[in-house]
C-alpha cells in the first residue's frame, strides 16, 4: 500500500490551514485524495472543491468552536486532526496566545480523540520553545484549568473564564506563556495518547525551529535582538526549513508507515537542540 492511497478517501481537520505549516499539511493531504476541513481566522480563498472545505473560524471562541465541531460530527466521521494554529507573542495578548496555542487545541482533541476510529491519528505542531522540562510547572497548571473549563461548560460559552484567570495569575506575559502553552501541547499529547492505546488512535506532535512561515518573518524583521538570540538558525547550512518540510513529517506521523509511533514529540529542527547540546566549541551555539 502506498502512502498516497492510504490518504485517499480520508477525512481530516487542520487548524491554522490557511499559511505557514497548516497551509502546506492541508495542500499535502487534498494532494493525495483526503478531504479536509481548513479551520482559519483568516480567509482562504481557494474557489470550489470537494476535497478543500475552508471554514472562517477564530479558534479564541469557544462556543463557535464546539458547535462547528459537533455539527462536523454530525456529518461524517473524522480520521486524522492536525492541530497547526498558532499566534505569535510579539503581537499577541497573553489570552490569545495560551488560548490558540493551547485551550482551543484542548478543547479540538478532547472532542476528537474519542471519536476517531482504530487506525485515526492526532498531530499537534508544538515548538522546540515547549521542549524543557523547566516549563512542566506551569504546562501542567494550564492543562488542568483547561479540563476544568472543558468540565465546567462543555459548550465553550464561559468556562474559560477561569482558565484564563488562572493563566494570568501564574504567567507574566505572552513572551513566557507561548513557551508554557507549547510544553502544555507535548504532556497533553503524550496523555491522549496513553488514553488512547487501547483503540488504537494515536497521537503525537511536532517542534519545529525556525521555519519560513509569517510567524518566524516577523520575529526576523520586527526583534532582531530576539531572532539573534534565540539562535533562528538550523544546523543546515543557517538556513530555515521550509513549511512542506515540516508538513512532510506531519503526513509521517498520521501516515501508514508510523502506525506504532504514539506519545511522541518528534524535534524538526535541522539539528538546533543537538548543537546547543554538544560541548564542543566549534559546534555549539550558545
Amino acid at each position: 500500500m502506498t502512502d498516497d492511497w492510504f490518504f485517499a478517501g480520508k477525512r481530516a481537520i487542520v487548524t491554522g490551514g490557511a499559511s505557514g505549516i497548516g497551509r502546506a499539511v492541508v495542500t499535502q493531504l487534498v494532494r493525495m485524495g483526503t478531504k479536509v476541513w481548513s479551520l482559519d481566522v483568516s480567509g482562504q480563498d481557494d474557489g470550489p472543491s470537494p476535497l478543500m472545505v475552508p471554514v472562517a473560524l477564530d479558534l479564541m471562541d469557544g462556543a463557535a468552536t464546539q458547535a462547528w465541531l459537533d455539527g462536523v460530527a454530525a456529518e461524517e466521521p473524522i480520521d486524522f486532526v492536525v492541530n497547526a494554529a498558532g499566534v505569535s507573542p510579539l503581537r499577541e495578548t497573553l489570552e490569545r496566545v495560551v488560548g490558540i496555542d493551547f485551550l482551543a487545541l484542548h478543547r479540538i482533541c478532547s472532542w476528537a480523540a474519542p471519536r476517531l476510529e482504530a487506525g485515526g491519528a492526532i498531530v499537534n505542531v508544538a515548538s522546540v520553545a515547549g521542549i524543557y522540562d523547566a516549563h512542566t510547572e506551569i504546562a501542567e497548571v494550564l492543562i488542568e484549568a483547561a479540563d476544568l473549563a472543558l468540565a465546567d461548560d462543555a459548550s465553550g460559552a464561559a468556562g474559560s473564564a477561569g482558565f484564563f484567570t488562572t493563566a494570568n495569575a501564574r504567567i507574566d506575559g505572552p513572551g513566557i506563556a507561548y513557551a508554557y502553552a507549547k510544553r502544555a501541547v507535548i504532556l497533553l499529547t503524550m496523555r491522549i495518547a496513553a488514553q488512547q492505546a487501547g483503540r488504537q488512535v494515536r497521537a503525537n506532535s511536532t517542534s519545529p525551529h525556525a521555519a519560513a512561515t509569517p510567524m518566524h518573518y516577523a520575529i526576523k524583521r520586527n526583534e532582531p535582538e530576539m531572532y539573534e538570540r534565540a539562535k533562528m538558525t538550523s544546523t543546515f547550512g543557517g538556513r530555515w526549513s521550509s513549511p512542506d518540510e515540516q508538513a512532510d513529517v506531519v503526513l509521517f506521523l498520521l501516515g501508514p508507515r508510523s502506525t506504532y509511533v504514539s506519545g511522541v514529540n518528534l524535534l524538526v529542527d535541522g539539528g538546533w537542540y543537538a548543537a546547543m547540546q554538544t560541548t564542543s566549541p566549534e559546534l555549539t551555539q550558545h
